[in-house]
């Protein structure tokens, strides 16, 4: 069994863990749209809930890391692992037992029925839903759970890195950090596949269908979003239980066996908790703040922090906003972008692979490795400039939009403009011009009366027997004011442009993952060996106090300014797509640019202290390739 236990096996283990601990994670965006709307609430208010993870990292982490650094890791690991599944539990309560969503014009049918019942659309959208027009309390339990997750999370990442760097032997650390950072991108990987599907699904699959009219591109549709918390706490509950059999230290496994394993935990245990006397808290303290400060004397490591809260915007808003960004921009489901979402997530795995490989098998030298680094951040800046110019396929503006406004509509009845569900009109004239074509906001607006949807059916073999699979082919409204199409104009040309944007994304996502491994490194290699895990905690705890926890709350509260269409609740249906294209990549791109300057600076103040007669900070060798 001892031959099992080594780093790799450790890491494997620590990977598959990680891999479902940050699925779950990311869930929360992959669904961020539709979780707005199965709440009721803004993007801005689920920013701040979603902010509770990094509040409870930001106030523990240093401390937590500075108490258990020599107490048993991997099983400390493990107990980390199991306070996060129990946060997705309490995530998922509301759906399980709180209020059950029901589209309004389910509701409003059943309580109007002296109106005109050849017209679903002006039955179902006569009078608004006051039965369930919020979650109550039980929206509560996002800010909670977050809590939770924060804290089982906070330990995962600096003692992982730590504990494999210091029982990897020489070269071995840049490899095993490229499978660990793989591994991790495998977690939102797995959550935005997963996510294309359930999201695609009915809210309610389990014991009842979507209603007709509901159309699975419209504001109206609920995805089965709670499905992937239940699969991510279940495989938490699974994987992690590994990482409780392994010894303190895997360099001496041999040597120790599982007697001695114990004794020496049960020692340690007792110096922390039992002899320590009170001046236990005085002392930690005080070491605390003799680190902190010799790490902040430290230039390069001083740089880091700075180039990692700036990078730390980029991947707050990219990894919170992204998706969403495509849905609005190009007319995308929830489900549809986070299908596209994986491609650019697996080209960030490729760009940590390549990274490692380039410097392992080039044997770049420290000052090499710097000069590679800012490089590949210059190309990654150039791709932001150009994702700044490409316009999406949805309306732009509100003027491009039938019915934004009340007085806007080709139907014989009050059409509410709480909701979007998109149809391309033909020959309509607006504002006194006539337009070949105009998305019209809901096919309501349109002068529709009904819809006819035709299904197509598919048989397939399970186990060696048939299953017939059922799904929408089509969906044809019928009896409009003029002819109409489903979606925004332009769907088929639009199909090109997302591709375009994607090839872009995935090419600067690449570029950004090149410097993963290498970076991580070179930060490790830059303070002494003791001060690791401390030093990644630091780095660690000032990205989410000064990048993660802020740059998503500041961006939601940008995009809810530039809301156009309100939902019935808080939640947008649709925005000034112009003006989010500006700010989201004007300021990604003003950010990436700031980010190479830092990196320049940072170069400099390596190159200075490499041609003085000076040794390097951290004792970092300069003739010995990473």
């Amino acid at each position: 069994m001892g031959k099992f236990i080594n780093v790799t096996t450790f890491t494997f283990a620590i990977c598959t863990a990680m891999c479902f601990s940050v699925a779950g994670t990311s869930f929360t965006r992959a669904a961020f749209t539709t979780i707005e709307r199965y709440f009721g609430v803004s993007s801005t208010k689920i920013s701040i809930y979603a902010s509770f993870n990094q509040m409870a990292a930001i106030i523990v982490t240093p401390t937590a890391v500075h108490l258990t650094r020599n107490m048993h890791i991997p099983r400390i690991l493990y107990f980390s692992f199991l306070a996060k599944a129990v946060g997705f539990i309490i995530l998922v309560l509301p759906y399980f037992l709180g209020p059950t969503y029901h589209p309004d014009g389910v509701l409003n049918a059943e309580r109007n029925d002296s109106l005109n019942e050849e017209n679903i659309f002006c039955r179902n959208e006569a009078q608004q839903d006051t039965t369930r027009n919020s979650m109550g309390l039980w929206e509560y339990c996002i800010p909670i759970s977050k809590v939770i997750i924060g804290l089982g999370g906070c330990l995962i990442w600096p003692h992982s890195i730590s504990f494999i760097d210091n029982n990897s032997k020489q070269g071995q650390s840049l490899v095993l950090f490229g499978l660990n950072f793989v591994g991790i991108l495998f977690g939102p990987m797995l959550a935005y596949g997963f996510a294309s599907y359930v999201l695609s699904l009915w809210v309610n699959f389990t014991y009842e269908c979507a209603p007709e009219w509901v159309d699975p591109n419209g504001s109206d549709w609920i995805g089965a979003w709670w499905v992937g918390y239940v699969i991510a706490a279940a495989a938490l509950l699974v994987f992690s239980t590994p990482l409780a059999f392994f010894p303190r230290n895997l360099k001496d496994e041999n040597k120790l066996d599982e007697e001695t394993d114990d004794k020496d935990e049960n020692l340690v245990l007792k110096d922390h908790f039992e002899d320590e006397d009170k001046n236990t808290i005085k002392k930690t303290s005080s070491s605390m703040i003799s680190e902190t400060k010799a790490l902040f004397k430290n230039p390069l490591f001083v740089m880091q922090v700075l180039a990692g809260i700036v990078n730390s915007w980029a991947m707050a808003t990219k990894a919170t906003f992204g998706q969403k960004y495509m849905e609005i921009q190009f007319g995308l489901s929830p489900a549809d972008a986070s299908q596209l979402k994986v491609y650019y997530i697996g080209s960030l795995c490729l760009g940590f692979l390549v990274g490692g490989l380039i410097v392992k098998k080039l044997k770049l030298k420290p000052f090499n490795v710097a000069i590679f680094l800012l490089v590949v951040q210059t190309f990654y800046s150039v791709t932001f400039l150009l994702l700044w110019s490409l316009e999406g396929c949805s309306p732009q503006t509100p003027d491009m939009l039938f019915g934004a406004n009340e007085e806007q509509n080709l139907a014989d009845c009050d059409c509410r403009t709480d909701k979007f569900v998109p149809v391309c009109g033909k020959n309509v004239t607006m504002d006194g011009y006539l337009f070949e074509e105009l998305t019209i906001l809901s096919p309501c607006k349109a002068g529709c009366s009904d819809v006819d949807v035709t299904y197509s059916t598919e048989e397939k073999e399970l186990f060696g027997c048939p299953v017939i699979s059922e799904g929408v082919h089509s969906r044809k409204y019928i009896n409009c004011a003029v002819p109409v199409e489903t979606g925004i104009c332009g769907a088929i040309e639009c199909k090109s442009k997302v591709w375009i944007y994607l090839g872009l994304v995935c090419l600067g996502t690449f570029f950004s993952g090149i410097n993963g491994s290498p970076g991580t490194v070179f930060l490790l290699r830059s303070v002494g060996s003791e001060r690791k895990p401390y030093a990644m905690s630091i780095l660690g705890t000032c990205m989410k106090l000064f990048g993660w926890l802020p740059a998503p709350i500041i961006y939601a509260r940008l995009f809810d300014s530039l809301c156009a269409v309100k939902g019935s609740l808080d939640n947008c249906v649709f925005y000034d797509n112009t003006a989010v294209r500006h700010f989201y990549f004007g300021i990604n791109a003003v950010i990436a640019v700031l980010y190479t300057l830092i990196n320049c600076g940072f170069l400099t103040v390596f190159w200075k202290r490499y041609k003085s007669d000076k040794p390097m900070w951290g004792d970092m060798d300069m003739d010995k390739p990473f």
